[in-house]
């Protein structure tokens, strides 16, 4: 016999307090994965970058993965968009932020970051990125949404046994 579904009902103090520690967690991840780029000289490879993207959709998935086995319950597929959105989004605001000062400590980083830029965009590359992450992030949190509600469909199983009924 099959149980009914229900919602986890998480606060939004829980969920605000998880995006800014997840969010903490994906900018100091991409600030790791720009100095290893940095120490093996891999800056002129732009591509790269979409490493970033991988990074987000792990924690993300981690994140709301976790919310599902504490609670038993499946997460609402417009909270997990909303959550992988602003989690996404405000990592990459504070990697803008951590980006336009250490550009004012390496030539290096600051040369590539403005490398084919023209005008007065040249002034302002870490913004572009906070825009493109959070591009990124809408891109992140639709995948998220889509992979999540197969819990909330019942597909997958919310409890610890791997969806044993007994």
């Amino acid at each position: 016999m099959l149980s009914m579904l229900h919602a986890a009902k998480i606060s939004l103090k829980t969920m605000r307090n998880s995006i800014f520690f997840y969010g903490v967690i994906s900018c100091i991840l991409y600030i790791a994965f720009l100095f290893i780029m940095r120490v093996f000289n891999l800056m002129e490879i732009t591509e790269l970058r979409l490493v970033n993207y991988f990074i987000i959709w792990a924690v993300t998935f981690f994140q709301i993965k976790k919310w599902i086995k504490e609670t038993g319950k499946f997460i609402p597929f417009l909270q997990v968009y909303c959550v992988v959105f602003f989690t996404g989004t405000f990592s990459f605001i504070l990697f803008s932020l951590f980006l336009y000062l250490y550009t004012h400590l390496d030539p290096y980083v600051a040369a590539i970051m403005t490398k084919h830029t023209t005008g007065m965009i040249r002034s302002i590359p870490s913004i572009i990125l906070a825009f493109e992450g959070a591009g990124a992030s809408i891109i992140i949190a639709l995948i998220n949404m889509v992979y999540f509600t197969r819990y909330e469909e019942g597909e997958a199983g919310v409890n610890k046994d791997n969806n044993r009924e007994k």
